[in-house]
């Protein structure tokens, strides 16, 4: 199947997900030199040949370009909405969604001055959208959206009747057990799994 307009090379992996609200299968990646900080997107409607690839970072003409990206970028579904995060050149966590070009937006500035990362970040939504990620202390950071906006928390330190949890040296998951109970893991500065 051909690619409209061909596609930049992919810097490294790719990540894929399933668009079930708009029947969209969309791959999200970093490009290569010179365009080594831009994210793309591979995108194809259900039952077409042809994949359309777009540089989400550009793709809204009106507005300045989004910064640049410093992580391999993580695309999730919440109500409908495709999202893109990633961690910036400058350690910002910025999301991107279509409105209907992709627009960016601050997630660490939206949340009222939440740490930057040094981690990629990781999204889930088994309730309302959560964003995680390790800053550097190595403290684990959640940016979860509220019904009054964007909030932050430092998960490695909530827990005031235990001592902070071990730093991290890795990129944290998050997901929801059966009954909707939320965990996170982490790889610990001594090799162990938190």
């Amino acid at each position: 199947a051909g690619i409209k307009p061909p596609a930049w090379p992919a810097a490294d992996r790719g990540f894929g997900y399933w668009d079930s609200y708009n029947n969209v299968d969309r791959v999200i990646y970093l490009g290569t030199p010179p365009n080594d900080h831009e994210i793309y997107e591979l995108s194809r409607k259900q039952n077409q040949s042809s994949w359309e690839c777009n540089n989400l970072l550009t793709n809204d003409r009106s507005e300045p370009p989004a910064p640049p990206a410093g992580s391999n970028p993580f695309g999730y579904l919440y109500y409908g909405v495709p999202r893109v995060i990633y961690t910036g050149t400058d350690g910002n966590v910025y999301e991107l969604h279509p409105e209907p070009f992709w627009k960016w937006n601050n997630l660490l500035q939206a949340s009222g001055g939440a740490p930057k990362a040094v981690s990629a970040p990781y999204a889930y939504a088994p309730d309302i959208a959560r964003v995680i990620y390790a800053d550097a202390a190595g403290q684990i950071i959640e940016l979860s959206l509220e019904s009054s906006g964007w909030k932050w928390n430092n998960l490695s330190t909530n827990n005031k009747s235990q001592p902070p949890a071990p730093a991290a040296v890795s990129s944290p998951f998050g997901y929801a057990t059966w009954d909707n109970t939320l965990r996170v893991i982490y790889r610990g500065n001594n090799g162990h799994i938190y």
